[in-house]
């Protein structure tokens, strides 16, 4: 599998590494995500969103999208 993997990408011009653990190893992986929070409501109308400004709110996470909305309006404006 692994060599098909390499191939395949080799293919298309792609470089990569593949890592082969043995079973059972512990591996650990870090992922780098820029994380967007989408301001609705009242407080999207109140702001103007401008690089190092500070917004207080109610965070709502739903699964990997991030809301910030004003702590009144959660009956309206969640799902």
């Amino acid at each position: 599998m692994k060599s098909a993997l390499q191939r395949r990408f080799e293919n298309e011009g792609k470089s990569i590494e593949i890592f082969n653990p043995k079973n059972c190893q512990t591996v650990s992986m870090e992922f780098k995500v820029d994380k967007h929070v989408r301001a609705v409501g009242k407080l999207a109308d109140r702001i103007e969103m401008k690089k190092g400004q500070e917004v207080s709110g109610l965070l709502v996470q739903k699964g990997f999208k991030h809301t910030l909305l004003e702590p009144e309006d959660p009956r309206t404006k969640t799902n």
